[in-house]
């Protein structure tokens, strides 16, 4: 008896509500993908994506491969921890300047351009000889993790 009063309080809140417009009384549908949506839309997405992928991915690997590194380059304890920090380090100068940037370019070309420094930082690392190369590459990779966050 009393869960017979119990829903039909409930019921009358219900209708109550619905009356006053708070709660709909039809099902919400899910927000569909437009379908003017462009190439360029999911360029940008994908590069987003992959920025995102990559930090995480480049965190990771570096810690695995500071032994190599380490012997390849003789590293010292200073030089390990400035490889290994300064990309996180300059990612948050990137994110600064990057979100400046979105106000002035907007987020379109600044995602563009911060893929541009990524793959850049990334060829820089790739050729480097040294470890101030190396340092340099991981900077620059850091500039662009920033201005895509």
């Amino acid at each position: 008896m009393e869960a017979e009063i119990s829903d039909d309080s409930e019921r009358n809140i219900m209708s109550s509500t619905e009356k006053e417009g708070l709660l709909p009384s039809h099902s919400v549908s899910q927000p569909q993908c437009p379908k003017n949506t462009t190439f360029f839309v999911y360029l940008l997405t994908c590069f987003a994506a992959i920025g995102g992928f990559l930090f995480g991915y480049d965190t990771g690997v570096v810690s695995g491969a500071m032994i190599l590194l380490r012997d390849e380059f003789q590293l010292s304890t200073l030089w390990q921890e400035l490889v290994v920090s300064t990309t996180i380090g300059t990612a948050i100068i990137g994110s600064i300047v990057g979100g400046m940037l979105n106000d002035i370019l907007g987020r379109k070309p600044n995602l563009l351009c911060a893929s541009a420094v990524f793959t850049l930082g990334a060829s820089v690392m790739a050729i480097s000889k040294d470890k101030v190369v190396l340092l340099i590459g991981r900077m620059i990779v850091g500039l662009g993790v920033g201005k895509i966050f």
